[in-house]
């Protein structure tokens, strides 16, 4: 069968049967849009963002980095790999560390399988780096009385309800 997935230029196109993605090539926000079932489940434009918060709380985001790059690594009939490189910087455009994501998309399915990297290997600057947390944010666009749930190693939490503003 065709490939799954199509380079449009500033986005990448992915189209599974059931679910249909757009990536954008820069300023990576994971997924630009989400359509599963001929529902949205991402909204285009969204704010989202891989982020690492340093030890004393501030934000570095691959929103922030303008030279980041998504590219089709692998593209066949029932898979298609998407690797995202690139660096988490604050607003001001410091960078902290770098990230490369790879998402995983299969032929009739319509979930993702994604990891990322975190990196300090910059040929200009190497030192000990100190971060609070790691999160993936990618806004959802499902509207209100929905229930979440996260798969874990061996087993799942939740459903938990999931109040309009708030994250999961």
């Amino acid at each position: 069968g065709p490939s799954l997935s199509i380079d449009n230029g500033a986005t990448i196109a992915i189209n599974t049967g059931p679910a249909q993605f757009t990536i954008r090539k820069s300023n990576f926000n994971i997924f630009d849009q989400i359509v599963v079932n001929g529902q949205t489940l991402v909204a285009s434009g969204n704010s989202g963002k891989l982020i690492v918060r340093d030890s004393s709380g501030v934000e570095f985001s691959s929103a922030n980095d303008t030279l980041s790059q998504a590219v089709i690594e692998e593209n066949g009939p029932v898979r298609t790999i998407v690797k995202a490189t690139g660096s988490f910087k604050n607003a001001s455009g410091v960078r902290l560390l770098d990230y490369t994501a790879r998402l995983y998309f299969y032929k009739g399915k319509s979930y993702v399988k994604g990891d990322y990297t975190l990196r300090n290997a910059s040929k200009n600057f190497m030192s000990d780096v100190k971060f609070s947390n790691v999160e993936a944010v990618v806004p959802l666009a499902i509207g209100a009385n929905k229930k979440v749930e996260f798969a874990l190693k061996s087993t799942t939490t939740g459903p938990r309800d999931l109040a309009p503003g708030q994250t999961a």
